[in-house]
């Protein structure tokens, strides 16, 4: 449900993701093979994970490129 209205669309998970333990993966996300969701982190509908990035937090962001 989102303001009042049943809302709809598909994840598209790819080969060797990962989504850590309550990790939520919202509707019209992509994953790309070999990306990451960490443990209790919240992917916002329409978000796009790269390839072999990670993304964690709430909202998930790319973590990936912190050094």
């Amino acid at each position: 449900m989102e303001d009042g209205a049943f809302k709809l669309d598909a994840i598209t998970i790819g080969a060797r993701c990962t989504v850590g333990v309550g990790g939520f993966i919202h509707y019209g996300t992509t994953m790309h093979d070999g990306a990451a969701v960490e443990a209790d982190s919240f992917l916002m509908k329409g978000e796009d994970v790269p390839a072999g990035c990670v993304f964690g937090g709430n909202p998930a962001r790319d973590l990936s490129r912190r050094a």
